[in-house]
């Protein structure tokens, strides 16, 4: 495989997404993509202290329902979903207090991925801007004398 084929099959995408709406709820989405490994985890509350996770690793898919403390363990031991940790044990709380203000969302996308650096081939030259010709007419300074 040469170098160019490699470079553009390696990828590395890494999305977190937060949405606490008081009608719908806790929305927790994370999706990371390294080369052809995808782990996707989507959780939802379903209820008072009731959680539906959903993790897709691979096309394996594993539906799982938690209530908060075992949420807040499954987030302590997967480290891609650790934001989603940071906010339920900080800034939940507070947010909730003030229900039917807005809606809150974190959006992160992090997304990289090697190339080639490409050269053209052509050189281009760069032309200078020409400014408008201005006419500069000298106009003469003789006094017209009479006598």
């Amino acid at each position: 495989m040469s170098d160019k084929e490699n470079n553009f099959t390696h990828h590395y995408t890494v999305e977190e997404l937060i949405v606490d709406d008081p009608k719908g709820g806790l929305t927790i989405k994370s999706f990371v993509r390294k080369g052809d490994i995808k782990k996707k985890v989507t959780i939802k509350e379903s209820g008072d202290n009731k959680f539906n996770v959903r993790t897709n690793e691979n096309n394996k898919v594993v539906d799982v329902e938690l209530n908060m403390t075992k949420l807040k363990e499954y987030l302590d031991k997967n480290k891609n979903t650790a934001f989603a940790l940071n906010y339920i044990n900080k800034d939940m709380v507070s947010f909730r207090k003030g229900k039917g203000k807005a809606v809150k969302t974190r959006t992160r996308k992090q997304s990289t991925k090697k190339q080639v650096k490409k050269t053209s081939k052509r050189k281009t030259s760069k032309k200078k801007a020409s400014k408008p010709k201005v006419s500069k007419k000298k106009t003469s300074k003789r006094k017209s004398s009479k006598k």
